[in-house]
């Protein structure tokens, strides 16, 4: 659905990426009306548990300088980063890369009412430019809140390989969130219980 003929489409906006999938292959399809409209491989309506990505190869997007990312961005990009080498390889060569990680914008989300940075869609300009299918995931939150976003490029017309890994990440990093907030618990009732015994 294109918002400009140069560069911008919208997506479906949804929480999980199976929901995602199920959306696009409703709105997926060659459309004559549509100058932009190209015939690509099916995405399936349903997947299978993301498992065999091993083999993929995830490249790790660090050239912006001219744009560097807040340090909660970075601090949740950087763990997000450990998370992901645990389920696929990972290069830095965009050449040997299956797919690419990213902050999806440098900063984290912005506040109700608050007017976002000019630069706010400085990590997605690869995207527009060339028509490569991107997806984002939430990847943690700054102390204040706020979250940050992990974006997934797949080359054009692999849809179907891009809502796989991200299928993938998205467990990966709900079981990582999981540990540290069982973490944070077991920290939390370790001082509980030792302040009962010294009160007892």
């Amino acid at each position: 659905m294109p918002v400009s003929l140069v560069l911008h489409h919208v997506g479906p906006l949804t929480r999980t990426v199976e929901d995602a999938r199920v959306l696009i292959a409703a709105m997926q399809g060659f459309d004559p009306r549509c100058v932009e409209s190209c015939r690509q491989p099916a995405v399936p309506e349903r997947a299978d548990r993301p498992t065999g990505l091993d083999g993929r190869r995830m490249g790790v997007l660090r050239d912006f300088e001219q744009e560097p990312a807040t340090p909660a961005v970075d601090t949740a990009f950087a763990r997000t980063i450990q998370v992901a080498a645990a389920v696929f390889s990972l290069t830095r060569c965009f050449d040997e890369a299956d797919l690419l990680l990213s902050p999806t914008v440098p900063q984290t989300a912005n506040r109700y009412g608050e007017v976002p940075p000019e630069n706010a869609g400085t990590y997605t300009i690869p995207a527009n430019f060339t028509g490569c299918p991107p997806i984002t995931l939430p990847m943690g939150r700054h102390e204040a809140g706020l979250p940050t976003g992990l974006q997934i490029m797949a080359p054009v017309g692999r849809d179907d390989a891009l809502l796989r890994a991200a299928a993938a990440m998205e467990a990966a990093l709900d079981g990582a969130t999981a540990r540290r907030c069982r973490a944070r618990v077991g920290r939390f009732g370790a001082t509980s219980r030792h302040k009962q015994k010294e009160a007892g």
